[in-house]
Protein backbone atom coordinates (compact mmCIF):
# COMPACT_ATOMS: atom_id res chain seq x y z
CA UNK A 1 0.00 0.00 0.00
CA UNK A 2 1.21 3.66 -0.59
CA UNK A 3 0.38 4.87 3.03
CA UNK A 4 2.69 2.15 4.11
CA UNK A 5 5.94 3.25 2.03
CA UNK A 6 5.21 6.80 3.27
CA UNK A 7 4.82 5.70 6.98
CA UNK A 8 8.59 3.97 6.78
CA UNK A 9 9.89 7.55 6.14
CA UNK A 10 9.60 8.61 9.93
CA UNK A 11 11.77 5.26 10.74
CA UNK A 12 14.08 6.16 8.78
CA UNK A 13 14.49 9.76 9.55
CA UNK A 14 13.95 9.27 13.24
CA UNK A 15 17.05 6.29 13.15
CA UNK A 16 19.96 9.36 12.41
CA UNK A 17 18.41 10.93 16.00
CA UNK A 18 17.56 7.83 18.01
CA UNK A 19 21.36 7.57 19.12
CA UNK A 20 21.45 11.21 20.30
CA UNK A 21 17.96 10.42 22.09
CA UNK A 22 19.27 7.74 23.80
CA UNK A 23 22.70 9.74 24.95
CA UNK A 24 20.75 12.08 26.52
CA UNK A 25 18.27 9.67 28.14
CA UNK A 26 21.44 7.99 29.55
CA UNK A 27 22.81 11.42 30.73
CA UNK A 28 19.63 12.46 32.61
CA UNK A 29 19.10 9.04 34.05
CA UNK A 30 22.27 9.29 35.71
CA UNK A 31 22.02 13.03 36.75
CA UNK A 32 18.71 12.00 38.09
CA UNK A 33 20.18 9.46 40.10
CA UNK A 34 23.09 11.10 41.08
CA UNK A 35 20.26 14.15 42.48
CA UNK A 36 18.12 11.15 44.37
CA UNK A 37 21.25 9.91 46.15
CA UNK A 38 22.21 13.40 47.08
CA UNK A 39 19.21 14.00 48.07
CA UNK A 40 18.74 10.94 50.32
CA UNK A 41 21.74 11.59 51.99
CA UNK A 42 20.72 15.04 52.28
CA UNK A 43 17.33 14.17 54.15
CA UNK A 44 19.04 11.42 56.25
CA UNK A 45 21.00 13.48 58.06
CA UNK A 46 17.92 14.96 59.39
CA UNK A 47 14.87 13.78 60.99
CA UNK A 48 12.85 16.41 60.67
CA UNK A 49 12.90 15.54 56.66
CA UNK A 50 9.92 13.52 55.33
CA UNK A 51 10.56 10.56 53.23
CA UNK A 52 8.36 7.91 52.38
CA UNK A 53 11.41 5.59 52.68
CA UNK A 54 11.22 5.93 56.35
CA UNK A 55 7.78 4.56 56.82
CA UNK A 56 8.29 0.45 56.49
CA UNK A 57 4.85 -0.49 58.21
CA UNK A 58 4.10 -4.45 57.82
CA UNK A 59 0.54 -4.08 57.83
CA UNK A 60 -0.81 -6.08 54.56
CA UNK A 61 -2.88 -4.45 51.67
CA UNK A 62 -5.74 -6.25 49.61
CA UNK A 63 -3.83 -8.10 46.79
CA UNK A 64 -7.46 -8.59 45.09
CA UNK A 65 -7.69 -7.82 41.30
CA UNK A 66 -9.87 -9.53 38.63
CA UNK A 67 -8.06 -12.51 36.74
CA UNK A 68 -7.99 -10.35 33.09
CA UNK A 69 -6.06 -7.68 34.75
CA UNK A 70 -3.48 -9.51 37.78
CA UNK A 71 -0.93 -10.36 35.28
CA UNK A 72 -1.00 -6.64 33.60
CA UNK A 73 -0.96 -5.22 37.36
CA UNK A 74 2.12 -7.78 38.41
CA UNK A 75 4.16 -6.68 35.07
CA UNK A 76 4.12 -2.87 36.09
CA UNK A 77 4.34 -2.89 39.39
CA UNK A 78 7.36 -1.24 39.89
CA UNK A 79 8.60 0.44 36.46
CA UNK A 80 8.85 4.17 37.18
CA UNK A 81 12.18 5.64 36.39
CA UNK A 82 13.50 3.58 33.34
CA UNK A 83 12.33 2.22 30.20
CA UNK A 84 13.90 -1.13 28.13
CA UNK A 85 15.05 -0.47 24.49
CA UNK A 86 11.86 -2.82 23.59
CA UNK A 87 9.72 -0.22 25.21
CA UNK A 88 10.90 2.79 23.50
CA UNK A 89 10.76 0.81 19.97
CA UNK A 90 7.25 -0.13 20.78
CA UNK A 91 6.70 3.75 21.68
CA UNK A 92 8.22 4.81 18.05
CA UNK A 93 6.12 2.07 16.37
CA UNK A 94 3.03 3.07 18.42
CA UNK A 95 3.38 6.67 17.30
CA UNK A 96 4.23 6.05 13.43
CA UNK A 97 1.25 3.91 13.25
CA UNK A 98 -1.08 6.36 14.28
CA UNK A 99 0.12 9.03 12.00
CA UNK A 100 -0.50 6.46 9.23
CA UNK A 101 -3.86 5.81 10.19
CA UNK A 102 -4.18 9.87 10.97
CA UNK A 103 -3.13 10.41 7.43
CA UNK A 104 -5.56 7.87 6.36
CA UNK A 105 -8.39 8.72 8.35
CA UNK A 106 -7.76 12.99 6.85
CA UNK A 107 -7.11 12.18 3.46
CA UNK A 108 -9.18 9.12 3.10
CA UNK A 109 -5.90 7.17 1.52
CA UNK A 110 -3.62 9.80 -0.01
CA UNK A 111 -0.62 7.84 -1.50
CA UNK A 112 2.14 10.14 -0.04
CA UNK A 113 2.15 12.62 2.48
CA UNK A 114 6.38 13.53 2.92
CA UNK A 115 5.85 16.94 4.89
CA UNK A 116 3.36 15.85 7.20
CA UNK A 117 5.37 12.72 7.93
CA UNK A 118 8.47 14.71 8.19
CA UNK A 119 6.64 17.06 10.54
CA UNK A 120 5.41 13.87 12.48
CA UNK A 121 8.65 12.57 12.85
CA UNK A 122 10.49 15.67 14.39
CA UNK A 123 7.48 16.13 16.74
CA UNK A 124 8.00 12.71 18.14
CA UNK A 125 12.08 13.25 19.07
CA UNK A 126 10.76 16.27 20.88
CA UNK A 127 8.45 14.39 22.57
CA UNK A 128 10.69 11.75 23.87
CA UNK A 129 12.95 14.12 24.89
CA UNK A 130 10.83 15.82 26.66
CA UNK A 131 9.26 13.43 29.05
CA UNK A 132 13.41 12.86 29.98
CA UNK A 133 13.79 16.21 31.56
CA UNK A 134 15.48 16.13 34.92
CA UNK A 135 12.93 17.39 36.77
CA UNK A 136 10.68 14.55 35.75
CA UNK A 137 10.54 11.58 38.58
CA UNK A 138 7.43 9.87 37.74
CA UNK A 139 5.80 11.95 35.00
CA UNK A 140 8.37 10.47 32.47
CA UNK A 141 8.27 7.69 29.44
CA UNK A 142 7.92 5.08 31.66
CA UNK A 143 4.38 6.50 32.88
CA UNK A 144 3.36 6.87 29.09
CA UNK A 145 5.00 2.95 28.41
CA UNK A 146 2.40 1.92 31.34
CA UNK A 147 -0.67 3.86 30.22
CA UNK A 148 -0.48 2.22 26.95
CA UNK A 149 -0.59 -1.48 28.46
CA UNK A 150 -3.47 -0.43 30.82
CA UNK A 151 -5.27 1.38 27.53
CA UNK A 152 -4.54 -2.26 25.51
CA UNK A 153 -5.74 -4.27 28.03
CA UNK A 154 -8.90 -2.34 28.88
CA UNK A 155 -9.72 -1.79 24.89
CA UNK A 156 -9.59 -5.71 24.61
CA UNK A 157 -11.40 -6.32 27.34
CA UNK A 158 -14.29 -4.05 25.84
CA UNK A 159 -13.59 -5.52 22.63
CA UNK A 160 -12.45 -2.64 20.94
CA UNK A 161 -9.14 -1.27 18.79
CA UNK A 162 -7.51 1.58 20.30
CA UNK A 163 -8.32 4.51 18.48
CA UNK A 164 -5.85 6.87 17.65
CA UNK A 165 -7.25 9.95 19.41
CA UNK A 166 -6.30 8.04 22.96
CA UNK A 167 -3.11 7.82 21.09
CA UNK A 168 -2.20 11.03 20.53
CA UNK A 169 -3.52 12.16 23.74
CA UNK A 170 -2.01 9.43 25.73
CA UNK A 171 1.64 10.95 24.40
CA UNK A 172 0.66 14.53 24.48
CA UNK A 173 -1.35 14.89 28.23
CA UNK A 174 1.70 15.55 30.13
CA UNK A 175 4.00 17.07 27.35
CA UNK A 176 4.49 20.08 29.50
CA UNK A 177 4.26 18.81 33.34
CA UNK A 178 5.79 21.75 35.53
CA UNK A 179 5.15 21.47 39.59
CA UNK A 180 5.31 25.08 39.90
CA UNK A 181 2.73 25.82 37.27
CA UNK A 182 -1.19 25.04 37.42
CA UNK A 183 -1.91 25.26 33.82
CA UNK A 184 0.47 22.14 32.56
CA UNK A 185 -2.61 20.62 31.11
CA UNK A 186 -3.81 23.63 28.61
CA UNK A 187 -0.03 24.13 27.69
CA UNK A 188 0.15 20.84 26.59
CA UNK A 189 -3.61 20.46 25.19
CA UNK A 190 -1.81 23.85 23.15
CA UNK A 191 0.96 21.61 22.11
CA UNK A 192 -1.05 18.89 20.69
CA UNK A 193 -3.31 22.14 19.03
CA UNK A 194 0.09 23.36 17.30
CA UNK A 195 1.24 20.03 15.99
CA UNK A 196 -2.18 19.15 14.40
CA UNK A 197 -2.19 22.28 12.73
CA UNK A 198 0.88 22.39 11.42
CA UNK A 199 0.50 18.86 9.96
CA UNK A 200 -2.91 19.13 8.65
CA UNK A 201 -1.27 22.34 6.72
CA UNK A 202 1.63 20.04 5.21
CA UNK A 203 -0.87 17.73 3.69
CA UNK A 204 -0.52 17.62 0.11
CA UNK A 205 -4.53 16.37 -0.19
CA UNK A 206 -7.17 18.70 1.54
CA UNK A 207 -7.98 16.90 4.69
CA UNK A 208 -11.94 16.03 5.52
CA UNK A 209 -13.02 18.67 7.14
CA UNK A 210 -15.13 16.57 9.32
CA UNK A 211 -12.69 14.07 10.63
CA UNK A 212 -10.01 16.74 10.90
CA UNK A 213 -12.54 18.60 13.71
CA UNK A 214 -13.84 15.81 15.42
CA UNK A 215 -10.11 14.51 16.05
CA UNK A 216 -8.94 17.65 16.69
CA UNK A 217 -11.57 18.19 19.27
CA UNK A 218 -11.45 14.58 20.58
CA UNK A 219 -7.96 14.86 21.69
CA UNK A 220 -7.80 17.86 23.24
CA UNK A 221 -10.55 17.23 25.27
CA UNK A 222 -9.22 14.17 26.39
CA UNK A 223 -6.11 15.54 27.69
CA UNK A 224 -8.02 18.60 29.70
CA UNK A 225 -9.87 16.28 31.55
CA UNK A 226 -6.58 14.91 33.32
CA UNK A 227 -6.77 18.57 35.05
CA UNK A 228 -9.54 17.26 37.17
CA UNK A 229 -9.40 13.21 36.38
CA UNK A 230 -13.36 13.53 37.40
CA UNK A 231 -15.37 11.41 34.90
CA UNK A 232 -17.09 9.25 36.94
CA UNK A 233 -20.52 10.22 35.80
CA UNK A 234 -19.87 10.71 32.05
CA UNK A 235 -20.99 7.65 29.28
CA UNK A 236 -17.63 8.56 27.42
CA UNK A 237 -16.21 4.49 27.42
CA UNK A 238 -13.10 6.11 25.27
CA UNK A 239 -12.69 8.93 28.60
CA UNK A 240 -13.25 6.15 31.30
CA UNK A 241 -10.29 4.17 30.03
CA UNK A 242 -7.85 7.03 29.32
CA UNK A 243 -8.17 8.53 32.73
CA UNK A 244 -8.45 5.01 34.87
CA UNK A 245 -4.94 4.30 32.63
CA UNK A 246 -4.00 7.73 33.90
CA UNK A 247 -4.85 6.60 37.32
CA UNK A 248 -3.70 2.97 37.33
CA UNK A 249 -0.43 3.73 39.89
CA UNK A 250 -3.05 4.27 42.56
CA UNK A 251 -3.51 0.39 42.84
CA UNK A 252 -0.27 -0.75 42.08
CA UNK A 253 1.03 -2.82 45.12
CA UNK A 254 1.81 -0.74 48.27
CA UNK A 255 5.76 -0.84 48.07
CA UNK A 256 5.21 0.51 44.29
CA UNK A 257 2.44 2.90 44.99
CA UNK A 258 5.10 4.09 47.72
CA UNK A 259 7.92 4.64 45.15
CA UNK A 260 5.24 6.51 42.91
CA UNK A 261 4.62 8.92 45.62
CA UNK A 262 7.93 9.37 46.29
CA UNK A 263 8.66 10.02 42.70
CA UNK A 264 6.12 12.79 42.92
CA UNK A 265 7.04 14.25 46.07
CA UNK A 266 10.88 14.78 44.02
CA UNK A 267 8.51 17.11 41.26
CA UNK A 268 7.57 18.85 44.23
CA UNK A 269 10.89 19.53 45.66
CA UNK A 270 9.95 23.20 45.58
CA UNK A 271 7.55 22.91 48.62
CA UNK A 272 9.02 22.48 51.74
CA UNK A 273 7.70 19.07 53.69
CA UNK A 274 5.04 20.45 55.89
CA UNK A 275 3.27 22.21 53.28
CA UNK A 276 3.70 19.35 51.10
CA UNK A 277 2.61 16.80 53.51
CA UNK A 278 -0.07 19.04 54.64
CA UNK A 279 -1.59 19.81 50.68
CA UNK A 280 -0.87 15.77 49.52
CA UNK A 281 -3.23 14.68 52.86
CA UNK A 282 -5.93 17.22 52.21
CA UNK A 283 -5.60 16.46 48.71
CA UNK A 284 -5.98 12.81 49.25
CA UNK A 285 -8.69 13.20 51.77
CA UNK A 286 -11.17 15.03 49.78
CA UNK A 287 -10.45 12.43 46.91
CA UNK A 288 -11.22 9.66 49.16
CA UNK A 289 -14.59 11.25 50.87
CA UNK A 290 -16.04 12.33 47.69
CA UNK A 291 -18.30 10.12 47.69
CA UNK A 292 -17.54 8.83 44.02
CA UNK A 293 -15.09 5.66 42.78
CA UNK A 294 -11.38 6.31 42.11
CA UNK A 295 -11.89 4.69 39.34
CA UNK A 296 -14.26 5.11 36.06
CA UNK A 297 -14.70 1.37 34.18
CA UNK A 298 -16.20 -1.88 35.79
CA UNK A 299 -13.08 -3.68 35.37
CA UNK A 300 -10.40 -1.15 37.11
CA UNK A 301 -13.63 -0.68 39.84
CA UNK A 302 -13.73 -4.49 40.16
CA UNK A 303 -9.69 -4.74 40.23
CA UNK A 304 -8.04 -2.15 41.42
CA UNK A 305 -10.50 0.18 43.56
CA UNK A 306 -10.62 -1.32 47.33
CA UNK A 307 -6.26 -1.32 46.56
CA UNK A 308 -6.02 2.25 45.36
CA UNK A 309 -8.34 3.02 48.58
CA UNK A 310 -6.32 1.36 50.79
CA UNK A 311 -3.31 3.01 49.29
CA UNK A 312 -4.20 6.35 49.76
CA UNK A 313 -5.19 5.41 53.56
CA UNK A 314 -1.90 4.82 54.21
CA UNK A 315 -0.28 7.44 52.83
CA UNK A 316 -2.70 9.89 54.47
CA UNK A 317 -1.63 7.89 57.96
CA UNK A 318 2.35 8.50 57.09
CA UNK A 319 1.85 11.82 56.08
CA UNK A 320 -0.06 12.14 59.65
CA UNK A 321 2.49 10.61 61.35
CA UNK A 322 5.04 13.19 59.71
CA UNK A 323 2.97 16.22 60.54
CA UNK A 324 2.45 15.22 63.92
CA UNK A 325 6.06 14.70 64.89
CA UNK A 326 7.05 18.22 63.43
CA UNK A 327 4.64 19.74 65.44
CA UNK A 328 5.36 17.50 68.85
Amino acid sequence: MPIKSSAAAPLLLFGATLMIFKFKTASNLASSSSSSSSSSSSSSSSSTKFSYSNYNDTSTVSQKTTHRLHKLVASTNTKFTTICDDSLNNLMKRWNSAVASLINELTKGSAREPDALDIATIKLHEILLKYQEPTRHYHKLAHLVEMFEYIDALSALSKNPTPITLVFATFFHDLIYDGKEKNNEELSADEFLDFFEDFTLALESEPDAGAETAIRDEVENLIMMTKSHDVGKSEDELLKIFIDADMAVLGKSWDAYKVYAAAIREEYRHVGDVDFCQKRKEFLENTLEGGGKVFATEEMIEGLEERARENMEREIDLLGIYLESVVQ
